[in-house]
């Protein structure tokens, strides 16, 4: 098993960081886990997607995405 480079805490606060968002910088969230082909579920409540299944390099995009701003 290959150890991961971002713990639980660090994917939690990126979460957080994610959530304070305004729709235009969610829509890029979403077209950067669909380039990497994230698994998500979805209801009538929206789309959900397990952080942990992330790998390093979209965890790196993400986090890339939301220190640009």
């Amino acid at each position: 098993m290959v150890a991961r480079k971002y713990d639980s805490e660090f994917r939690k606060k990126m979460v957080t960081r994610i959530e304070g968002l305004d729709k235009r910088e969610l829509i890029e969230v979403y077209k950067t886990l669909n380039g990497f082909n994230v698994e998500r579920s979805s209801n009538s409540n929206g789309s959900f997607y397990n952080v942990n299944g992330f790998s390093d390099d979209c965890i790196e995009a993400l986090e890339s995405f939301l220190t640009k701003g």
